[in-house]
């Protein structure tokens, strides 16, 4: 038998089983859709954290607010982990007069964050580098701490792109930028507290083995300021126990119609719950690191552990023994501002609304000192915004499904109640406003939840979110860039400083007269020698010194002399380009001798005479190069006020080019003994941009609240205005 087959039926039953070219295309496109759909998620992750390192703000210096200070004491800290003293930090080491060596301020902390850190100490000589190679480890961790975010947030919601965009806004603030890269403790703790409540989280839901949470309780409490997390341990503890008590709990009975017979059976059940071992196992764990912080400190210190200064800390930081318990009288000058539960839970409202707003649009706020002195204003749009996240979250935990109720409390309140326990503490420092976002993110979940139905808005959402998250992130630069300029000038004058010394173990002498003895920077906790100089020691006594480090560029034995005296004068600063600190050698010193009868040239107001001066240098010389002018003064009476001298560097016209103002002498003129010399040294650098030409040099005093110049009358008594001539520069 033959068979055949018409061309027409072979073409049908070819269309039939062969792919049609429209069919390839569309199945080419879902492939490549496909791959959008799996690469987009890390791509838009890849831009936010290019944004976190490309709008960076390069700062290199520590100011007085929050983050810079706090990121020295960090610093201060990490550079002085060594074997020979437990691998505990301490901030600064002091040669006392008998030579014996006095450690400031040891970490309170288990050691891993700091050893972590210590790490990246000394890889290169470049201080600058250094501080960078830091900050830049502290935006990894803030990005770490939006990856456990994500994670979080994706066991409430579906929609992987909604939950980006949440994770997204609750990172945006402006507050949350602006510390995220300060060198500190609290932001590898809140890291470690968002991956605990994850760990519970997981295992409430039955997915993970209880051992996780164990791991993820000591973890949380051993790294950096870890022991904010007992809060969310505590939290998670106290809810399961109430539930239990009120017949609600996982382990309750089934009979429970009559609860006077299981009521036992509940508290026993209190003592079988995980929650409760896993806190012990954290407690324990803790509390042993930090008995082993305070033992090394007393041995290191020789002291007993009572005396500690990590004792010390928790006396004033505490609640109930600390200033808020009414214990002490007068505050600890890291201390002020403390102001009661109430003030506090006003403040902390506040604090809270600011660190949810994306940007900057919620304006600007900083801690508040007594509230005695400073009453309370309250910002009444803030203050029901922060209301407001309260209210949301407690309706966003209520409505979860019950595997995950717990979990969104944790997140929600563990941190706040750590930031009301420790009001000592926080009251102060805006920057542990951090711990509170948690409740950002449930906030922002029950707020944006329902666009899961929307997916067309969700891929708004996320536009705008990154959006706000880079505009937080330039107003954040724009910030640091403004407030740094000075702290820079710091940095960079002991990046010199430190390729100047020569070895290590040096005893430094500070001689800071204006503020306290061991402050070098405009910064009130004075952290900042024990970073800078981390491998010499500190000292505030001059027969001590192998070197000296002064705000001056002169340091001068006696600080006053007597007629006819000779006085030791080290005016030759290691780095004379430095602007605001100098180091000098004692060794170089010169003599200079006062003359046994005081001849005044000039006399300003009525008490202060300037007796000489010269320039340290020719008057000839090119745009870059700087000069000294060396003065000797001397008071005839009592000085009322503390005053500024001014030498001005001005062109043809009369019109200033550039200046040398400071206080008069290394001195305040109110405490300068009369009829006793005093010298002031201090350098003008022509700018680098100046012209050619001829450039008088005057001189001036002048009261520095009221910008007030004084009289000047010349060696007969005739008036001569407020100022006088020196010489003139000529710039080639």
């Amino acid at each position: 038998m033959e068979y055949t087959v018409s061309s027409t039926n072979s073409e049908n039953q070819f269309r039939a089983f062969a792919p049609s070219r429209r069919r390839v295309k569309n199945a080419q496109s879902s492939g490549q859709r496909a791959w959008v759909q799996v690469l987009a998620l890390p791509i838009a992750a890849m831009l936010v954290a290019g944004i976190v390192f490309g709008l960076q703000s390069y700062n290199i210096g520590f100011w007085s607010p929050g983050h810079g200070w706090t990121s020295v004491h960090g610093l201060a800290l990490m550079s002085h982990v060594s074997p020979e003293n437990g691998m505990v930090g301490y901030t600064q080491a002091f040669q006392l007069d008998d030579g014996s060596i006095a450690y400031h301020y040891f970490d309170r902390y288990p050691p891993f964050f700091t050893g972590f850190m210590s790490l990246f100490m000394g890889i290169t000589d470049d201080m600058p580098l250094e501080i960078m190679i830091f900050r830049h480890i502290m935006n990894v961790i803030y990005l770490l701490m939006m990856v456990v975010t994500y994670f979080l947030v994706r066991l409430w919601i579906d929609n992987r792109w909604l939950a980006f965009a949440i994770t997204v806004l609750s990172f945006s603030p402006f507050y949350m930028l602006l510390y995220k890269d300060m060198i500190h403790y609290d932001q590898p703790a809140l890291l470690m507290m968002l991956l605990l409540v994850y760990t519970i989280a997981r295992y409430k839901l039955g997915d993970w083995k209880v051992w996780t949470v164990y791991a993820a309780a000591v973890g949380a409490v051993s790294m950096g300021r870890g022991y904010s997390s007992f809060f969310v341990l505590g939290l998670w503890f106290a809810i399961e126990t109430v539930l239990l008590l009120i017949g609600r709990g996982d382990t309750q009975s089934a009979d429970s119609e009559n609860t006077a017979q299981n009521l036992p059976n509940r508290f026993r059940a209190i003592f079988r719950q995980p929650s409760l071992w896993v806190s012990v196992v954290a407690v324990v764990w803790a509390a042993s690191w930090l008995g082993y912080n305070m033992f090394t400190e007393a041995r290191v210190r020789d002291m007993p552990i009572s005396d500690t200064s990590i004792v010390n800390s928790a006396l004033r930081r505490l609640p109930f023994v600390g200033y808020n318990a009414g214990v002490h009288e007068k505050p600890h000058s890291s201390d002020k501002g403390l102001a009661g539960w109430a003030y506090f839970a006003e403040v902390q409202t506040e604090r809270q609304a600011l660190w949810f707003v994306p940007a900057r649009f919620a304006g600007e706020m900083f801690w508040r000192f007594d509230v005695l002195n400073d009453p309370v204003e309250i910002n009444w749009p803030r203050l029901l915004t922060g209301i407001g996240l309260y209210v949301a979250a407690g309706v966003f935990i209520a409505r979860s499904r019950p595997g995950l109720r717990i979990p969104a409390a944790l997140l929600a309140f563990g941190g706040l109640f750590w930031l009301f326990f420790m009001i000592n503490l926080t009251t102060k420092h805006i920057y542990v406003t951090m711990y509170g976002v948690g409740l950002t993110i449930v906030a922002y979940m029950a707020i944006l939840g329902w666009l899961q139905r929307f997916p067309r808005m969700v891929y708004g959402l996320v536009v705008v979110s990154i959006a706000l998250f880079a505009l937080g992130n330039w107003q954040s630069r724009a910030y640091m860039l403004d407030e740094i300029e000075r702290a820079t000038e710091y940095t960079l004058d002991f990046n010199r400083i430190q390729h100047a010394i020569e070895g290590e173990d040096n005893a430094i002498y500070l001689d800071f007269f204006y503020s306290q003895p061991e402050c070098i920077i405009d910064n009130h906790i004075c952290f900042a020698p024990g970073y800078y100089l981390r491998n010499n020691f500190l000292t505030v006594y001059e027969d001590q010194r192998d070197y000296v480090l002064s705000p001056r560029p002169f340091y001068a034995v006696p600080r006053f002399a007597e007629p006819g005296e000779t006085v030791q004068l080290v005016q030759k600063p290691s780095h004379p380009e430095n602007r605001v600190v100098y180091l000098m050698d004692p060794k170089t010193s010169v003599e200079r001798e006062m003359p046994a009868e005081p001849e005044p040239m000039f006399r300003y107001g009525e008490a202060i005479t300037l007796q000489s001066w010269t320039l340290d240098g020719s008057v000839t010389l090119n745009a870059c190069d700087r000069v000294f002018i060396e003065s000797w003064w001397l008071a005839d009476g009592a000085i009322d006020l503390n005053y500024n001298m001014q030498v001005v560097m001005v062109d043809a016209s009369g019109g200033e080019v550039t200046d040398a103002n400071a206080p008069l002498s290394r001195t305040p003129t109110q405490l300068w003994d009369p009829n006793l010399f005093a010298v002031d040294v201090r350098p003008l650098t022509v700018p680098c941009d100046t012209p050619p030409g001829e450039y008088p040099l005057i001189m001036g005093v002048y009261d520095p609240e009221s910008l007030a110049p004084l009289a000047v009358t010349d060696s007969a008594g005739n008036g001569v205005g407020n100022q006088i001539y020196l010489t003139t520069l000529f710039v080639q």
